[in-house]
């Protein structure tokens, strides 16, 4: 039975299933350091899957479903940088508020626009010529879709702006110590409003991972409750150590699922799934 998970196919569905979580990772972390903790993430990840969903299965464009994910990435992100920036709004608190609105939202979209769950083709797998035909490792890192790797090669390239880049220099600055960037002329706002906006196209096209064309995946959402500590709320035994089995953690992080996230089984879903 052991033997069964380390076989290629089991190690090429960790590189696919790493992706949304890379893209949506690299969008916090921007937000992250200038000084924005963004719990909404999870709902901006489930609008965004709608949108593209949605927008393909009505056009038929992978791209235009691109397009109207970042779209509604863009949308989130300003609005969560102008309840945390502008508003001055408790972060913690706003985030899981933009959370709430996304699940809500998508679930009230997604029944009234398509009601059952339906299917679209994804992006295909690329497939590169020799190594895509080596045994094992071939199969591991040569036999996916473009968005993979675009998000590993993502990784470094926001590596180098953080930490390479004026850009990057007066993010940092601005989380770190907001009124010395302040004092030296950095507009702190304005940067809080493009890190957190960067963050909500990212997680957007998190959301937005589509399988290969041979796998017809359906919209559903795959929820995982996950504890998060909830600022202005008391300590509880769901927010520092193990959940209690009689009620829910305090806080939540929904993941969506479906064509556009390799959460979903293969195969798709029938109905939405909550764990």
């Amino acid at each position: 039975m052991i033997e069964d998970l380390f076989t290629a196919g089991v190690f090429a569905s960790m590189i696919r299933l790493a992706t949304p979580y890379i893209f949506a990772g690299l969008g916090e972390t921007f937000g992250q350091r200038s000084g924005v903790l963004n719990l909404g993430v999870d709902g901006m990840m489930l609008m965004g899957a709608f949108a593209a969903f949605y927008t393909v299965f009505e056009t038929g464009s992978l791209i235009l479903g691109v397009l109207a994910a970042l779209l509604t990435g863009a949308v989130m992100g300003l609005a969560m940088a102008f309840i945390s920036v502008t508003l001055q709004a408790e972060q913690g608190i706003s985030g899981i508020g933009i959370y709430l609105f996304g699940l809500g939202l998508s679930e009230l979209l997604f029944q009234r626009t398509l009601g059952t769950p339906r299917s679209v083709n994804g992006f295909p797998r690329i497939d590169f010529p020799v190594l895509s035909d080596i045994p094992v490792l071939g199969e591991i890192f040569f036999n996916h879709n473009l968005l993979v790797y675009v998000a590993f090669a993502m990784v470094p390239i926001c590596a180098y702006i953080l930490n390479k880049t004026t850009f990057g220099l007066q993010i940092r600055a601005v989380g770190q110590n907001p009124q010395a960037a302040d004092a030296m002329g950095v507009s702190v706002a304005r940067v809080r409003y493009a890190t957190v906006t960067i963050g909500g196209l990212d997680a957007r096209v998190a959301a937005y991972v589509p399988d290969d064309s041979t796998q017809r995946g359906r919209f559903g959402r795959l929820t995982v409750w996950v504890p998060v500590p909830a600022p202005g709320l008391p300590p509880t035994p769901e927010t520092h150590g193990p959940p209690a089995a009689s009620s829910p953690p305090v806080g939540a992080a929904a993941h969506p699922a479906g064509s556009f996230s390799p959460l979903v089984p293969r195969g798709g879903c029938g109905a939405p799934l909550r764990l």
